[in-house]
């Protein structure tokens, strides 16, 4: 792991992850996001290893420029994790084309194609890589008011085991992550103390996730040269609840 582009990295678990890889490895790491401001803010701790790219994944007609423009600004690139993500609730019955069409495209199918492009240069320099995409535990058990949503991490579970068997031999490993509720802005927006209180019961250890204990398990599994296709949980029990 020497060269990383990590997006959604200007906030919440993509920003954690970023961190950790800075602080304990010597990688580059280019930021991704669409908040120049936010984006600086990380970087500004590893003003020599930490590159930002502004940038929207949910465009997927510019991918593979993504791509090109982060292995030109660290030399490389051996490494991916696609942490973007965006969520709109809804019940069945509510859910519009635009809601579904939104998250269609920054859930599932940017992270596929900027996978798929960055692939291609892994495969060309031959020397392996690893990508990792961040799930949820709803790809794998839904709940009401997220069809959308559960449907379209769902299908981003199974594109990672896909491209786990085809790159396999190319040595490319490609694994998931399957976090819980975990406290990000994201979760806290627009929720009540009595909402959150409400989430943290889901959890049979009684609390929310944080993003430093995803970015720990993240920069594990970018490491495990014999772990792909797989999906790890990272859920305070959510799943057993």
């Amino acid at each position: 792991m020497k060269h990383v582009l990590v997006t959604g990295a200007s906030r919440g678990i993509g920003k954690a992850i970023a961190l950790r890889i800075l602080r304990d490895t010597d990688a580059r790491v280019v930021l991704m996001a669409r908040s120049e401001k936010d984006l600086r803010a990380v970087a500004a701790k590893y003003p020599r290893r930490a590159f930002i790219l502004v940038a929207d994944v949910s465009d997927s007609s510019q991918c593979e420029k993504m791509v090109a423009a982060a292995s030109r600004l660290m030399g490389g690139l051996d490494t991916v994790v696609q942490s973007a993500g965006m969520v709109r609730y809804g019940k069945v019955g509510q859910i519009t084309t635009p809601d579904f069409e939104a998250q269609f495209r920054t859930n599932l199918l940017g992270p596929v194609l900027l996978a798929q492009a960055a692939a291609a240069l892994m495969k060309k320099r031959k020397k392996g890589g690893a990508i990792l995409n961040i799930a949820s535990t709803l790809g794998l058990k839904p709940a009401p008011g997220t069809l959308a949503y559960a449907a379209v991490k769902a299908g981003l579970i199974n594109a990672t085991q896909t491209m786990a068997l085809e790159l396999a031999p190319h040595r490319i490993r490609v694994n998931a992550l399957a976090p819980g509720v975990v406290d990000t802005d994201m979760v806290r927006r627009g929720r009540s103390r009595r909402e959150l209180a409400a989430l943290k019961k889901l959890h049979p250890v009684g609390r929310l996730g944080t993003p430093e204990e995803i970015a720990s398990l993240a920069v594990w599994m970018l490491q495990a040269q014999w772990v792909t296709g797989a999906t790890y949980v990272i859920d305070g029990g959510l799943l057993l609840a």
